[in-house]
Protein backbone atom coordinates (compact mmCIF):
# COMPACT_ATOMS: atom_id res chain seq x y z
CA UNK A 1 0.00 0.00 0.00
CA UNK A 2 2.66 2.37 0.64
CA UNK A 3 4.33 1.72 -2.62
CA UNK A 4 1.16 2.40 -4.78
CA UNK A 5 0.75 6.02 -2.37
CA UNK A 6 4.25 6.88 -3.02
CA UNK A 7 4.59 5.74 -7.28
CA UNK A 8 0.78 7.03 -7.54
CA UNK A 9 1.71 10.78 -8.67
CA UNK A 10 5.25 10.55 -9.52
CA UNK A 11 5.58 6.90 -11.26
CA UNK A 12 8.14 4.62 -11.35
CA UNK A 13 11.54 5.79 -9.31
CA UNK A 14 14.47 7.35 -11.78
CA UNK A 15 16.94 7.44 -8.79
CA UNK A 16 17.10 6.20 -5.42
CA UNK A 17 19.90 7.47 -2.81
CA UNK A 18 20.62 5.95 0.20
CA UNK A 19 22.06 7.91 2.89
CA UNK A 20 24.26 6.85 6.31
CA UNK A 21 26.62 4.86 4.05
CA UNK A 22 24.54 1.91 3.91
CA UNK A 23 25.19 -0.17 0.34
CA UNK A 24 21.71 -1.95 0.39
CA UNK A 25 18.25 -1.73 -0.72
CA UNK A 26 16.84 -2.82 2.54
CA UNK A 27 13.61 -4.48 0.02
CA UNK A 28 12.14 -0.85 0.23
CA UNK A 29 9.99 -0.50 -3.39
CA UNK A 30 12.19 -3.18 -4.61
CA UNK A 31 9.91 -3.38 -7.74
CA UNK A 32 9.59 0.03 -8.20
CA UNK A 33 13.18 0.75 -8.00
CA UNK A 34 13.95 -2.37 -11.08
CA UNK A 35 15.60 0.18 -13.40
CA UNK A 36 16.56 3.57 -10.92
CA UNK A 37 19.74 4.51 -10.80
CA UNK A 38 21.40 3.86 -7.40
CA UNK A 39 23.43 6.45 -5.69
CA UNK A 40 24.96 5.96 -2.32
CA UNK A 41 26.14 8.45 0.49
CA UNK A 42 27.80 8.44 3.86
CA UNK A 43 26.07 11.78 4.46
CA UNK A 44 23.32 10.52 7.18
CA UNK A 45 19.88 11.92 6.80
CA UNK A 46 19.70 14.75 9.09
CA UNK A 47 22.53 16.83 7.83
CA UNK A 48 21.79 15.64 3.65
CA UNK A 49 20.89 19.32 2.34
CA UNK A 50 20.15 20.57 -0.64
CA UNK A 51 24.01 20.31 -2.08
CA UNK A 52 23.97 16.79 -1.37
CA UNK A 53 20.75 16.74 -3.73
CA UNK A 54 22.66 19.14 -6.59
CA UNK A 55 24.81 16.78 -6.52
CA UNK A 56 23.07 13.66 -6.64
CA UNK A 57 20.98 14.72 -9.30
CA UNK A 58 24.59 16.28 -11.25
CA UNK A 59 25.58 12.49 -11.63
CA UNK A 60 22.42 10.88 -12.36
CA UNK A 61 21.91 13.62 -15.60
CA UNK A 62 26.14 11.86 -16.02
CA UNK A 63 24.49 8.56 -16.59
CA UNK A 64 23.51 6.77 -19.13
CA UNK A 65 20.28 5.19 -18.89
CA UNK A 66 19.87 1.97 -20.35
CA UNK A 67 16.67 0.36 -18.51
CA UNK A 68 18.25 -3.18 -19.47
CA UNK A 69 19.60 -2.63 -22.54
CA UNK A 70 22.82 -2.34 -24.16
CA UNK A 71 24.91 0.21 -23.78
CA UNK A 72 24.42 3.02 -26.66
CA UNK A 73 28.06 2.50 -27.96
CA UNK A 74 27.31 -1.22 -28.88
CA UNK A 75 24.03 0.27 -30.31
CA UNK A 76 24.97 2.92 -32.78
CA UNK A 77 27.71 0.50 -33.31
CA UNK A 78 25.74 -2.20 -34.62
CA UNK A 79 23.66 1.04 -36.54
CA UNK A 80 20.94 0.30 -34.09
CA UNK A 81 18.73 3.41 -32.48
CA UNK A 82 16.49 3.02 -29.56
CA UNK A 83 14.47 5.34 -28.45
CA UNK A 84 13.79 4.25 -24.73
CA UNK A 85 17.87 5.47 -23.85
CA UNK A 86 17.12 9.12 -22.58
CA UNK A 87 18.55 11.13 -19.16
CA UNK A 88 15.40 12.37 -17.07
CA UNK A 89 15.13 15.88 -17.03
CA UNK A 90 12.84 15.69 -13.98
CA UNK A 91 13.71 12.54 -12.10
CA UNK A 92 11.57 10.55 -9.59
CA UNK A 93 13.39 10.83 -6.54
CA UNK A 94 13.22 8.27 -3.76
CA UNK A 95 15.43 8.84 -0.95
CA UNK A 96 16.04 5.68 1.05
CA UNK A 97 17.23 7.03 4.66
CA UNK A 98 18.40 5.40 7.97
CA UNK A 99 15.69 6.94 9.59
CA UNK A 100 12.87 4.75 11.34
CA UNK A 101 10.64 5.58 8.45
CA UNK A 102 11.45 6.38 4.82
CA UNK A 103 10.96 9.47 3.01
CA UNK A 104 10.03 10.08 -0.45
CA UNK A 105 11.05 12.99 -2.82
CA UNK A 106 9.66 13.56 -6.21
CA UNK A 107 10.57 16.37 -8.21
Amino acid sequence: MLAQALTAESGEVDILIRTGGEQRLSDFLLWECAYAELLFTDRMWPDFDAADLDAALAEFRRRERRFGAVPATLLSAAGAKDPHLRNSIEPAILIETQCPTPCANSM
